[in-house]
């Protein structure tokens, strides 16, 4: 676009006006003013069932493909390898994105979204609320189940050793 890149992740940069409206548009919500999230960009606001309903344009639009494609293709580009986004659009073959605060959303194209967030902030136990979820909607298949729970296990420790775990329950 010919823009200024020493300075794109200011809200009023060209970029991030541009991202903002995109963001009001598959939110259906007020995106602005933007916080900053832990490295530096702009973070746009709303509400978790806008947040899904952006899951879903990115799992349904075709103006989305190539994002979908990539980050279907690629969980662990997406956030990380390990961690319980990448965990779980690996499984499912879907998107899957945590973000700032103890949000994340999951799109499956073909069946639909669901977003969920942590109303303390830490995203410790999102892995396990959001399998809990996913399982009672059937979107986990049977025989894998097990072994995603597993990868999404959260252990708390206490004096350098495990004294607990985190578990969601229904």
């Amino acid at each position: 676009q010919g823009w200024r890149l020493r300075d794109y992740l200011w809200p009023e940069h060209p970029l991030q006006v541009a991202i903002g409206e995109m963001m009001a548009d598959v939110t259906g919500s007020v995106t602005r003013p933007p916080g900053v999230d832990g490295c530096g960009a702009p973070v746009f606001r709303t509400t978790t069932s806008s947040m899904a309903r952006a899951f879903l344009s990115l799992a349904s639009e075709e103006r989305f493909s190539d994002v979908r494609t990539a980050m279907s293709r690629y969980p662990a580009l997406v956030s990380g390898y390990g961690n319980d986004d990448a965990m779980i659009a690996t499984w499912l073959g879907g998107i899957a994105k945590k973000g700032a605060e103890g949000c994340m959303g999951v799109a499956l194209p073909g069946r639909g979204s669901v977003a969920m967030k942590a109303w303390d902030g830490s995203g410790r136990a999102l892995g396990a609320a959001m399998h809990l979820v996913l399982a009672s909607v059937g979107w986990i298949p049977t025989g894998p189940e097990t072994q995603l729970q597993e990868g999404l296990r959260v252990d708390v420790r206490g004096g350098g050793r495990p004294v607990g775990v985190v578990r969601a329950v229904l």
